[in-house]
């Protein structure tokens, strides 16, 4: 995560991928953090960011990252029943987005069939 792509990201106001990034650095915050009350609300809020994400279907390798710090944050404070359905559905997710294979797993979006004056054509199955 480069300083020039999160100054470039959070300047944008309307940018739809704001969300995971926001999650992704609450994450963050909540590794780095060490006063306890501090670090109990921001669990609470990045778990409920995470779920409502999940639920929305936004997915991306931001909102990966935010699921895997949540489920080290959460072996490192002992919550092993929550990080193994964390490190559950992470992989789920890192499986359902083709990451593990990306040349002959199927993909969730189309790639993209041609590139022209910087749009690119989808082909759409």
């Amino acid at each position: 995560m480069s300083k020039i792509r999160v100054k470039r990201l959070l300047s944008d106001p309307g940018n739809l991928r704001l969300a995971d990034l926001q999650v992704l650095l609450q994450a963050m915050r909540l590794i780095c953090t060490s006063a306890s009350e501090i670090r109990d609300r921001c669990y609470r809020n990045v778990g409920g960011a995470i779920r409502k994400l999940e639920q929305s279907a936004l997915f991306s390798t931001n909102f990966l990252a935010a699921y895997t710090l949540l489920a080290l944050y959460e072996v490192g404070q002992g919550l092993y029943p929550a990080a193994y359905l964390s490190v559950g559905s992470a992989a789920r997710i890192f499986q359902m987005l083709g990451l593990h294979d990306r040349w002959r797993a199927t993909q969730i979006l189309p790639r993209p069939s041609k590139q022209k004056d910087g749009l690119v054509d989808v082909a759409l199955p």
